[in-house]
């Protein structure tokens, strides 16, 4: 994978601590994306987690508060990372 820039972003969870490092050069369209979320609390809503494969990746969707979901769906699909 291509070197770059990692943020570490740590989740409080039902099951324990979740720790996500988020490799930018890797999918930089996603992560900016996924941080973007972060930052603006979308997580803070009690976000499910559907999927979590122990060291490749976690998978979810569905906000806790439906007007941040309905303000996310807004912004439409992610474009295919390079």
């Amino acid at each position: 994978p291509p070197a770059g820039p990692v943020t570490l972003v740590c989740c409080n969870t039902t099951k324990g601590t979740l720790n996500i490092e988020v490799h930018e050069s890797w999918a930089p369209i996603g992560a900016e994306r996924f941080l973007h979320m972060v930052n603006n609390g979308f997580f803070s809503t009690k976000v499910g987690l559907f999927r979590a494969l122990q060291g490749f990746l976690v998978q979810f969707g569905l906000a806790g508060d439906p007007e941040v979901h309905k303000l996310y769906h807004s912004y439409g699909n992610l474009k295919d990372d390079p």
